[in-house]
């Protein structure tokens, strides 16, 4: 009796042509039920009903398992928009990149066979990863705080050597290393105003040592030197 295997045959049939998008696993396992069904001889004997019977069971499974598919849609879009900013050339806050960064790669790594059933998962992914692109931040510019900071670096590495006063030249080195180690090194261009405030903070620290340099007595040493060689030579010179 082929009744029952033809009722699922045809139930089959109507599935696969209906359009809609099933899971890859279940269409592929109906696909292959249905493959073996058409596959059995017709008119076999009464002896054969068991070989009819597990293939319309095996039939029967494969259609109750049948699952549309997810919608991927909206999620394949916000990858690619995910790519395009991390491939845009902008320099972003470390924070903000990473986040994206994490956010995509979770994203691609949702299973790509999800029924409707699992659609939450990824909405979950498709939120996480849209609010990561949004909230991305470019960086701050540091090139002139930098400029600044490298001059007064280079000054603290040659040392006093006697060139400032003592005391003047430890509230310098130690304002500077306070002013740059409290600078948050990773600020967007939402607070570009704390880096130029942290800029002009130290350039009044280099105008203030320099203003406690000791003056440069070099030149008058040794005109002093040459005077006093002069006047103790043993010539006779004018009064005047």
């Amino acid at each position: 009796d082929y009744t029952g295997l033809n009722e699922a045959k045809n139930r089959a049939e109507e599935i696969l042509s209906d359009g809609n998008v099933y899971t890859d696993s279940t269409r592929t396992a109906l696909e292959t039920a249905l493959e073996n069904a058409n596959a059995v001889d017709e008119g076999l004997l009464v002896g054969s009903q068991q070989t009819i019977d597990e293939l319309e069971a095996a039939l029967e499974e494969a259609i109750s398992k049948i699952a549309l598919k997810a919608d991927y849609t909206e999620l394949n879009n916000e990858i690619e928009l995910a790519e395009g900013v991390l491939a845009d050339g902008n320099v972003y806050t470390n924070s903000t990149k990473t986040a994206l960064e994490e956010a995509l790669a979770e994203a691609k790594a949702v299973e790509k066979d999800l029924p409707q059933t699992e659609q939450t998962q990824i909405e979950a992914a498709l939120t996480k990863l849209r609010d990561a692109r949004t909230a991305i931040k470019e960086k701050a510019d540091y090139s002139e705080y930098d400029a600044v900071k490298e001059k007064l670096e280079a000054m603290i590495e040659a040392g006093n050597n006697g060139k400032y006063d003592e005391t003047a030249w430890e509230s310098f080195v130690e304002n500077f290393e306070f002013a740059n180690g409290n600078l948050d090194r990773d600020l967007s261009v939402d607070d570009q105003a704390v880096i130029d405030v942290t800029k002009q903070e130290l350039e009044m620290l280099e105008a203030e040592i320099l203003s406690k340099e000791y003056a440069d007595y070099t030149g008058l040493n040794e005109a002093k030197n040459r005077a006093e060689e002069i006047l103790s030579d043993g010539n006779v010179y004018t009064d005047s």
